[in-house]
């Protein structure tokens, strides 16, 4: 199976602007952000993301933009991103969205650190 990022990209932009599809433009444009990001298209796939503003879809939508910035190399705004999705989600945590924050968690400040050992 080839892996034709342009061309799904291509494809998702007529459905985006298509009337006909018009109730499917949440999911149209998740996966439009997604091929973005594959493509290296990281601001297009948050402006993309930017566009979908059902509550319904929001978990998503930060999971996305959550691998979006850690694509750019921007863990702060991936931790947020992750931590929103998981907000989202309203109990209803997608087991790879918490492993995803799980995995950029970060030690709190006054948490005890590992300790140090003497020769």
């Amino acid at each position: 199976m080839q892996k034709d990022f342009k061309l799904a990209k291509k494809q998702l932009q007529q459905l985006q602007v298509s009337e006909h599809y018009a109730m499917l433009n949440p999911v149209i444009n998740i996966r439009l952000a997604r091929v973005e990001a594959q493509l290296k298209e990281y601001d297009h796939a948050l402006q993309t993301l930017a566009l979908v503003s059902e509550k319904s879809f929001m978990a998503q939508v930060e999971q996305v933009k959550g691998a979006v910035y850690l694509l750019k190399g921007d863990l702060g705004n991936a931790r947020l991103a992750f931590k929103r999705g998981i907000e989202a989600s309203q109990g209803h945590v997608d087991p790879l969205l918490q492993l995803q924050f799980n995995d950029l968690a970060i030690a709190e400040p006054d948490s005890a650190s590992a300790p140090i050992l003497k020769k």
